[in-house]
């Protein structure tokens, strides 16, 4: 069962970028238990800026406001 939920995630957060790491984010701080974890998101939304895919900006803001909000 956690597979499917893992790769459904996985999925998700390759489909979807930066709403997916802010969602992803937002779940995992308010202490909703995810197979994927939120420092793993971070680290593919680096590659995803190293690659030219988004901005470093976008992503700075979206963690932070996720984490905080």
């Amino acid at each position: 069962m956690w597979e499917l939920l893992f790769e459904g995630l996985l999925r998700f957060v390759q489909e979807q970028g930066d709403l997916a790491l802010f969602l992803v984010l937002l779940l995992e701080e308010t202490g909703v238990p995810l197979p994927l974890p939120g420092d793993l998101a971070l680290v593919w939304a680096g590659y995803r800026v190293t690659m030219d895919q988004t901005n470093l900006l976008v992503v700075l803001l979206l963690g932070s406001n996720a984490a905080t909000g």
